[in-house]
């Protein structure tokens, strides 16, 4: 928009008001420039407006999303060049967006189905003409947006068999299409992501689904990472799964996604890696396409001692690290490098609070050493109250982060007490004794935290450039 701020344009920065009052003087030569004004304004908008395009089409009042389908499906439409994210959710005119849509599994799904179909025979005639015209239009539209680099699918157990199918055969004819997000139930979705041969991201959900079911999609994720080897980022969501004998279905294996990978081709340069539910073993396959890895993010991961030895041996440096367990060979990990600048640790693993206290004090004596001039966020949350919450027992250690911008811990509950006294600058003041603690947000760049001992010597941290700062009762 520099363009605007010439002295020939001008007039275009003004206010609307003003230009229309101008407007009666102005010359045939300023005339032409002020009726450049709204296209100029329009050619700024149409990439910001049309970046993200949602369709969604459900429930009675669904025209709105049958125009936008129509629209698209025209080819001429500014949306159709300046899109560049696509989010579709359900595509089932008539039936309304209801949780049963979305949290069903196993033999309920089929039933569900089956009534949809019996209620289409006696909808209203709107409904019916609405269903075909996104039937008739829906792949045109999703193929105009030949931009689009980013799609999330939401297929919904409401949707008919012919609106997943026209929705999967559309996504292969997205040249630019780089990142898929689906979120699967326990429903027929056609399972057809291994014709996607550009990706270099993919996320996949998988909540309340049949162990049959299950079977079949993560195979055929799998194949779709044998078939883009350019993918940098992977997110495998699991949810806990349960067949229909209500037994729980065992944890997935991480390698099981490698076995269509050709050997023949270099390995994967991932850079994020996010797992929720699974059996993370590690071995010489699985690492090698781990080499380049700088965000990771595990949770409910089984084998957790054997995550950590094999980054040491592989020389994987993490800058962006979220888990949630603790243990000796992570903080081992910790101290073994520098550089990390994200860190969210949930310590849930432990049995015993003495346990809990003996890992705490280690990972503050060695985890956070190597980080001190690299950490911007940190987020902390123990499995009850403990050492792992702020106080007097580890503040040099956060007082050490001399580049953090977020800071979220619990307070201990003992060592901090609040009375109700209210300070004039309206923070508060808690006390217990001769024990305060003391927290004054100075302005957005500064935050002092001030403890006083019962021993009555001031210790004082300094967090420069914290952004934000939260510190939570540790009573649980």
């Amino acid at each position: 928009m520099n363009y605007l701020r010439s002295e020939k344009t001008s007039l275009l920065c003004l206010s609307p008001e003003l230009v229309t009052a101008i407007a009666e003087e102005m010359q045939v030569a300023d005339i032409k420039q002020l009726r450049l004004t709204c296209s100029t304004i329009a050619d700024y908008l149409v990439p910001l407006v049309f970046r993200t395009i949602k369709l969604t089409v459900y429930g009675n009042k669904c025209q709105w999303g049958v125009e936008r389908i129509e629209a698209l499906a025209s080819g001429t439409h500014p949306a159709c060049h300046a899109s560049r994210a696509l989010i579709i959710g359900p595509l089932c005119p008539g039936k309304p967006l209801d949780r049963s849509y979305l949290f069903t599994f196993g033999y309920k799904t089929q039933t569900i189905s089956n009534h949809a179909s019996e209620s289409n025979v006696n909808e209203p005639l709107e409904i019916a003409i609405a269903r075909e015209k996104v039937a008739s239009h829906l792949f045109n539209a999703i193929t105009s947006c030949r931009g689009v680099r980013a799609v999330k699918w939401t297929p919904n157990a409401g949707d008919e068999q012919i609106m997943h199918q026209i929705t999967m055969n559309s996504l292969k004819n997205l040249p630019s299409l780089r990142r898929l997000h689906i979120r699967f139930q326990d429903f027929d979705v056609p399972l057809e992501i291994d014709s996607l041969r550009s990706l270099t991201e993919l996320i996949i959900s998988i909540k309340k689904c049949s162990s049959e079911r299950l079977n079949t999609i993560l195979d055929n994720v799998a194949k779709a990472v044998g078939q883009n080897p350019a993918l940098v980022s992977i997110e495998l969501d699991v949810r806990e799964q349960e067949s229909r004998d209500q037994e729980v279905v065992p944890l997935q294996h991480f390698k099981r996604f490698l076995k269509y990978y050709s050997t023949a081709n270099e390995p994967m340069r991932l850079r994020h890696l996010k797992l929720t539910s699974f059996n993370l073993l590690l071995d010489q396959i699985s690492i090698s396409h781990l080499r380049h890895l700088t965000s990771l993010n595990l949770r409910n991961i089984k084998c957790k001692n054997g995550v950590w030895e094999p980054f040491i041996e592989a020389g994987i440096c993490l800058t962006e690290i979220s888990v949630d367990w603790a243990s000796q060979s992570f903080c081992n990990y910790l101290a073994s490098y520098t550089g990390l600048k994200k860190l969210s640790l949930m310590a849930y693993n432990f049995s015993t609070v003495e346990d809990s206290d003996t890992m705490a004090i280690l990972f503050y004596e060695i985890g956070l050493d190597n980080h001190a001039q690299s950490l911007e966020d940190v987020k902390i949350v123990p499995m009850s109250e403990g050492l792992w919450c702020f106080g007097s027992h580890n503040y040099k250690s956060i007082a050490q982060l001399t580049n953090l911008r977020h800071l979220e811990m619990n307070v201990l509950s003992y060592d901090v007490r609040n009375n109700g006294e209210t300070q004039a600058n309206g923070t508060q003041k808690i006390t217990e004794n001769n024990a305060v603690f003391f927290v004054w947000q100075a302005s957005k760049q500064f935050v002092w935290i001030i403890l006083l001992h019962r021993e009555g010597q001031d210790a004082c941290v300094e967090l420069e450039y914290s952004d934000n700062i939260g510190l939570f009762s540790s009573s649980l």
